[in-house]
């Protein structure tokens, strides 16, 4: 599985990611810092299937106009903390094709996840 890393690796969800993929012997794609088209050809050219991220980076993704324009087709989950997701936002998201979204709710200092929930979006 391929996974990007569009978040800074000193914040702990992210750091807490690599660890997880490099555990699990997957390919990881990190980007030096964070620049929203880089992550949007990134997403399309690796093939990304596994996008850690928090609420505003899909809200941006959501009213993008060259997110539109990408193909998403390889993305599976998106794996988002540090905020509740907007119900319309997962809508949206739902219509260009996204399959998975995990939500990580826990304590973000301790790196301890309390509760992961699945949504399953169907078009």
């Amino acid at each position: 599985m391929n996974t990007l890393f569009p978040l800074p690796l000193f914040h702990v969800f992210s750091f807490i990611m690599l660890l997880q993929s490099v555990v699990m012997t997957e390919t990881d794609v990190p980007m030096e810092q964070f620049d929203f088209s880089a992550m949007l050809r990134a997403i399309e050219r690796y093939h990304v299937m596994l996008l850690p991220g928090a609420p505003p980076l899909l809200v941006a993704m959501t009213k993008s106009e060259e997110a539109r324009r990408r193909d998403f087709s390889s993305l599976l989950i998106i794996d988002i903390g540090g905020a509740p997701l907007g119900r319309e936002v997962a809508e949206q998201l739902c219509c260009a094709g996204l399959r998975s979204i995990l939500l990580g709710l826990g304590i973000p200092i301790t790196s301890l996840v309390l509760s992961i929930i699945e949504v399953i979006l169907e078009s």
